[in-house]
């Protein structure tokens, strides 16, 4: 199977997991929202925060070195699975005994058992971390899918059964661990790779030599990425974070479906490719052409319709979480054609630059967060957006031109047709909403009314103004379907 085929089955594969996995995950959410209180996320996302900062020193960066190697022995994946689980079982030791230290931290004196059974998870995932790995370098992602759908409708089932029970915050507890769990068991029972008894020193270090940039890597991103949790749940309390949860978690949810079913798949394949210039200009055009041609009008719509869809989706309750979600949806234009350049410049061996790119864009995050959380939530999602597109997105490019030598106008070429269509769209669903501003219909009839009017503005105006991009994403499109 050519390059291509196993790029095009992989995608198929990744859309396949994503859309289901994410489906099923947005009715949990869903679910789960309507029965439990803002408090119960807000303490799932503080512990989750600390809990996501142990991990870090987990994996050791190996998975991703057994991706990106080229030359790949047994007692590489050995030595990785080993070092892993010694490592996790330190890293849960660790955390049980300062779970009462972190809950005083935040004083949230229900955080330390949440933290102590969460502190599983290290366990579970040092299991799971080089049988990933393998598949993914594979490119087998039809197997990788299947059983991420499988551990996400066990843990689903689990989760809303005993929200329904009235266990509270101890669903999204049993939610996290009866997943990881079960994606170990099916992950096992596939692969017919088993470690031997053995550790290499030598290749211990070939992967560590790689693979100590990703945990550098980790730890800045980390700081981007959770930064703001740790800042709200210090200053603000559990129940702003919750507000503030729910929006970020639809943003990630939403960039799982539209784009991370494409940019999953960008690592191995970069990989592969990594020492033909022409070819990888050539892979990155067509990634960044197509996730602009959805992100775009996804992320501008999200803004726009975040009353309706939290009044619909999770009830009043969630009020508070509307202007976050309008904010936050604002930097998820960038993921369409930024998300492809990590994976780019870690397949080119380059995961020194990521590092020292990830130094700054920490500096300038973090600033911005500890600004920002003077004016609550609100301020906090401003920083974010701020950041992204003062802070770090032109260097980002700026270092992947060097990298790759392409044209900059070419490059930014692919961003011009689906922001052009997608403020068309925008402007339709706007000059709808005033129309029926005075009708008695419900706020899901308009939601509904909403999304559909956007969605034939923007394939309309697609089809006018760029029509050989509609001409691509619809070859595309045929292409999967096959």
């Amino acid at each position: 199977m050519s390059l291509k085929e196993q790029a095009i089955k992989g995608t198929v594969w990744t859309i396949i997991q994503q859309w289901a996995n994410k489906f099923v995950s947005l009715i949990t959410f869903t679910l789960l929202a309507r029965l439990l209180q803002p408090e119960s996320f807000g303490l799932i996302a503080l512990s989750g925060t600390f809990l996501a900062f142990i991990q870090l020193f987990l994996d050791q960066g190996f998975t991703t070195a057994i991706i990106q190697r080229k030359d790949l022995e047994r007692e590489h994946l050995d030595t990785a699975f080993f070092t892993n689980v010694f490592i996790a079982i330190f890293m849960t030791a660790i955390t049980l005994i300062s779970a009462e230290v972190v809950a005083d931290f935040f004083r949230e004196p229900n955080l330390a058992p949440v933290i102590r059974w969460l502190s599983l998870s290290f366990l579970i995932s040092s299991l799971n971390g080089v049988q990933t790995a393998i598949f993914q370098k594979k490119l087998d992602f039809k197997l990788l899918a299947i059983f991420s759908l499988i551990s996400t409708f066990v843990s689903a089932l689990v989760g809303i059964t005993m929200a329904f029970m009235g266990f509270g915050v101890w669903s999204l507890v049993a939610q996290q661990l009866i997943g990881g769990s079960t994606s170990s068991i099916v992950l096992w029972s596939a692969s017919d790779w088993r470690p031997k008894f053995s550790f290499s020193f030598k290749h211990f270090q070939d992967l560590f030599s790689f693979g100590i940039n990703i945990v550098g890597i980790n730890i800045l991103s980390f700081l981007v990425n959770r930064g703001d949790n740790l800042l709200i749940g210090y200053f603000l309390g559990s129940i702003a974070l919750g507000y503030y949860d729910l929006a970020y978690r639809l943003l990630l949810t939403v960039t799982s479906l539209f784009v991370g079913v494409i940019s999953s798949t960008a690592m191995p394949i970069f990989s592969s490719i990594q020492d033909d210039l022409p070819k990888l200009r050539k892979v990155l055009y067509e990634f960044v052409e197509l996730t602009n041609t959805v992100a775009f009008p996804i992320f501008l719509g999200m803004s726009v319709l975040a009353p309706e869809l939290i009044m619909v989706i999770f009830g009043d309750q969630w009020k508070a979480s509307i202007p976050v979600i309008q904010i936050l949806s604002i930097a998820g234009l960038l993921y369409g054609g930024f998300y492809f350049n990590s994976p780019l410049m870690i397949a080119m061996g380059k995961a020194d630059w990521k590092l020292k790119l990830d130094i700054y864009r920490t500096f300038v995050y973090c600033t911005s967060f500890l600004i920002g959380v003077k004016w609550g939530v609100i301020g906090v999602s401003i920083a974010f957006v701020a950041s992204a597109y003062l802070g770090s997105s032109w260097v980002t490019v700026l270092l992947i031109q060097k990298l790759l030598k392409f044209e900059m106008f070419l490059y930014l070429s692919k961003f011009f047709y689906p922001s052009f269509n997608s403020i068309i769209m925008v402007c339709s669903i706007l000059i709808t909403k005033n129309l029926l501003l005075k009708a008695p219909v419900t706020d899901s009839i308009s939601l509904f009314i909403y999304i559909l009017i956007g969605s034939i503005t923007y394939l309309l105006s697609l089809y006018l103004f760029s029509n050989a991009l509609f001409l691509n994403v619809t070859r595309v499109i045929k292409r999967f379907s096959l």
